[in-house]
């Protein structure tokens, strides 16, 4: 009896293991399609720093010659002559109330809401971010506080209305961060 239980399980596995093999020849892997769009689809540069999906879907991406927003079919773009305050944005970032914030290579902030951007000339409150260096790194904290790092030893912590600016007096320990974190 115990012979025939274990050809029976031998027979089982190796009809299954053929049945895997042959029916394994039958499939096929799918393709991926990624699309790849450039100056002649509406971007304003090819050369892309930075992507970022908004909360409603649209995409932004950063580039040396402006900032373009995609819906998936047209490219809108953004420019000097928009209101941004450079036109080599390196990084994107979205807070909670919807603003997409532009870091310009020359250290200007701005961000767009509600179908305008938003710079020091036409919001006051944006000029006391200026940090006289690039901001590499954005943070909105758990209070809303939104905290940007900069190249040059600066971290500036805004709440708003005012910004509170901190540098480490020690010359061999300087605040050149790339990436900013809110722990418990």
């Amino acid at each position: 009896m115990p012979y025939c239980k274990a050809k029976n399980k031998s027979v089982i596995w190796f009809l299954g293991f053929w049945l895997v093999i042959l029916n394994s020849l039958n499939t096929f892997a799918q393709t991926v399609y990624l699309p790849h769009y450039t100056t002649k689809d509406g971007l304003p540069s090819n050369n892309c720093f930075y992507t970022l999906q908004d909360k409603q879907g649209f995409i932004w991406i950063a580039t040396d010659a402006g900032v373009s927003r995609f819906d998936g079919a047209v490219f809108e773009n953004f420019s000097v002559d928009d209101g941004l305050p450079d036109n080599q944005i390196l990084q994107l970032r979205q807070d909670s109330k919807g603003r997409i914030w532009f870091m310009a290579l020359n250290g200007q902030l701005s961000y767009f809401l509600n179908g305008k951007i938003h710079n020091e000339k036409n919001n006051p409150n944006l000029k006391d971010l200026s940090f006289n260096g690039v901001v590499v790194s954005f943070l909105e904290d758990s209070k809303g506080k939104l905290w940007f790092g900069t190249n040059n030893n600066i971290i500036g912590v805004w709440d708003g209305v005012k910004t509170n600016k901190m540098s480490s007096k020690d010359a061999h320990f300087k605040y050149q961060n790339a990436y900013l974190y809110e722990d418990k």
